[in-house]
């Protein structure tokens, strides 16, 4: 019997994102691993406690629009798995218009094609 619980496709991907909460002052920059209409996986090495506030910003190409919005940490990976390095999943709590579109375009695109839209690495 599968544990699975995602109700959306992600989108796997290498993105830089920018994330703060309400603990820190400053933005921090890592990575995003995966995208989908509901939410996203970032990359932590301390993840985050769950139910802590997040706000992000990200970019899925150069010249695209940011993508900004808050989120809450849903739930988080602590050890490297031999799929995903420690991080959090986030489920997007506001998320604007424009945002959303721009979410839901890129992982439809994406679609179950193989490999990584990687950005800056």
């Amino acid at each position: 019997m599968s544990t699975e619980r995602r109700t959306e496709f992600r989108a796997e991907v290498d993105l830089t994102v920018r994330v703060r909460s309400s603990n820190v002052e400053d933005f921090v920059d890592t990575w995003v691993r995966n995208i989908s209409a509901g939410g996203l996986y970032i990359e932590a090495e301390h993840p985050l406690p769950v139910g802590t506030e997040v706000w992000f910003r990200l970019q899925i190409q150069d010249e695209s629009p940011l993508i900004e919005g808050a989120g809450r940490v849903a739930w988080r990976r602590l050890e490297r798995s031999d799929s995903q390095p420690p991080g959090m999943g986030v489920q997007f709590t506001d998320l604007p218009e424009a945002s959303r579109g721009l979410v839901e375009t890129f992982v439809e695109q994406r679609g179950d094609h193989p490999g990584r839209f990687a950005k800056g690495r």
